[in-house]
């Protein structure tokens, strides 16, 4: 049977009043943990080394 639609969810979790996490950090966060480097990982996602940083703080 051929469904037209999928269902897709993103899950955020804010804290106090500002987004702690989210899809985006979740990915750098793992890839961190997969390349063993913040550098690593971010050149993998394509941002800059100081950019991955703030959304890690």
């Amino acid at each position: 049977m051929y469904h037209p639609y999928k269902i897709v969810s993103k899950l955020e979790i804010d804290k106090n009043g500002g987004c702690f996490l989210n899809p985006r950090r979740v990915e750098l966060l793992l890839l961190i943990r997969e390349r063993g480097s913040i550098l690593a990982a971010s050149k993998e996602l394509r941002m800059s080394y100081q950019q991955a940083w703030t959304i890690i703080k």
